[in-house]
């Protein structure tokens, strides 16, 4: 029997692979254990709710791509994967939503698109968002410093079928 801890549902943070039973997909798990409160592990788990077990199966999941193998609807928040299909290129993005423009109010700059969203932080800074970062990566390196910690098999698969 294969235990399933990471699922995706269409319904549920857009199909992005997540615990099950939360609202957490795979990338937020992996920034808690990098980037939270100066990754500290013990402070993400007390925080946010999540065992080691969870932890062990987002590393393993992340690090192994198994969203590229699996039919997942939606790559994980702030993912490069992008799964969403929706456009394959940041300035497809920009030809489709069409006018930006630069605007100041109170000395500062902004980007508009279409006059209707301000882009906080400026265009580039919204073409870091849209390109995602390479979360698989940061799982790799999490994988080599925790896997005598919390006892990592070498694959996904093998904890799937763990009991």
């Amino acid at each position: 029997m294969k235990k399933e801890v990471i699922i995706n549902t269409p319904d549920v943070l857009g199909g992005s692979p997540r615990l099950k039973g939360r609202r957490l997909d795979v990338a937020h798990v992996i920034w808690g254990i990098t980037d939270y409160d100066n990754s500290n592990l013990a402070s993400y788990k007390e925080d946010f709710q999540v065992t080691n077990d969870e932890i062990r199966h987002a590393i393993l999941y992340c690090k192994d791509e198994i969203c590229e193998l699996q039919e997942v609807v939606q790559s994980c928040n702030g993912c490069s994967k992008k799964f969403r299909n929706d456009f394959d290129s940041f300035e497809e993005y920009l030809e489709y939503f069409g006018d930006v423009r630069r605007i100041e109010i109170d000395k500062q700059q902004f980007d508009i698109i279409r006059d209707k969203t301000i882009l906080l932080g400026g265009l580039e800074n919204h073409k870091k968002d849209f390109l995602g970062n390479d979360i698989w990566k940061k799982a790799k390196i999490l994988y080599k410093e925790l896997k005598e910690t919390l006892d990592l098999p070498k694959s996904y698969e093998e904890i799937i079928e763990e009991l």
